[in-house]
């Protein structure tokens, strides 16, 4: 993963998330950026579409950039600015991501707090299922 600006309709910073090896895209790629999309915005953070690195052909994902980056770097860098509101906070929207997950029959396979992102303090939103 990794952060750009994306200069299509407008300057949004955006995270591409590469799938390595992708030169011919597998079902399981697309089968993730169709849940992302699905269910982004919401309780998982939002996909844009998937683009093609022009330097090595593999697919990325254009997802919407978590400006606080991972759950574990949040509480690794901020631990003390967070209150227990928004702690409980981040757990509610965690809950709220999990249970939208399953209730769409998925599983998530590799749930983790890097792959909890935030777009602030309060926010957690759920990546990679």
């Amino acid at each position: 993963l990794w952060d750009t600006e994306w200069k299509r309709s407008s300057r949004e910073d955006v995270c591409l998330k590469s799938l390595d090896n992708s030169k011919d895209i597998k079902r399981e790629f697309l089968e993730e950026v169709k849940n992302q999309h699905k269910h982004g915005g919401n309780s998982a953070i939002a996909i844009y579409g998937i683009t093609k690195n022009p330097k090595d052909s593999n697919y990325m994902m254009v997802m919407e950039y978590a400006k606080q980056g991972s759950l574990r770097k949040l509480l690794d860098s901020r631990y003390t600015e967070l209150d227990w509101t928004s702690k409980i906070a981040n757990l509610y929207y965690i809950a709220v991501g999990l249970e939208t997950i399953h209730e769409a029959n998925l599983v998530h396979k590799d749930f983790h707090s890097g792959n909890i992102v935030n777009q602030n303090m309060f926010n957690s939103y759920i990546t990679d299922f």
